[in-house]
């Protein structure tokens, strides 16, 4: 229950604008054909790795060998890492990492199959890229 707002924005953030808000919505709902259930099944899997992400470093959720929890009040007799070290460890730098290249790849899964059998997925528009891009130069921040 504590990770439906993390969820919704990583619905939001990352799979929406790729696959498009009205097949996400669609694909919530109990799936029937196998290419819709197997799309459904691999953005699952990116919403979870996106979510782990977003999560691995804000303190509210522990990450450890028994999987990921809430962090509730931590009573003074018990050995705990403090926040500011923890959130700067290897450990979680990798996680948030590793996480993120995970939700890329199912993310890009889904898509190929949602290419791959566009007749299946009606409500999928191709993102149209513009012809041309210009770059300028402006002194520090490469503008667009």
């Amino acid at each position: 229950m504590a990770m439906r707002p993390t969820i919704k924005v990583v619905e939001d953030q990352f799979i929406g604008p790729v696959i498009g808000s009205e097949l996400l919505s669609d694909l919530k709902n109990s799936q029937t054909i196998s290419e819709r259930k197997q799309v459904k099944k691999l953005l699952q899997q990116a919403v979870v790795a996106f979510t782990v992400m977003k999560t691995v470093d804000n303190g509210m959720f522990v990450l450890d060998a028994k999987g990921m929890h809430m962090r509730f009040d931590i009573l003074p007799y018990q050995k705990q890492i403090g926040f500011n070290e923890f959130k700067n460890s290897e450990f979680l730098l990798r996680t948030k990492a590793n996480k993120q290249n995970e939700g890329e790849e199912y993310l890009k899964l889904a898509l190929k199959l949602i290419e791959d059998n566009s007749d299946s997925f009606s409500e999928y528009t191709l993102k149209e890229t513009p012809d041309h891009i210009k770059i300028t130069n402006t002194k520090s921040i490469v503008g667009i």
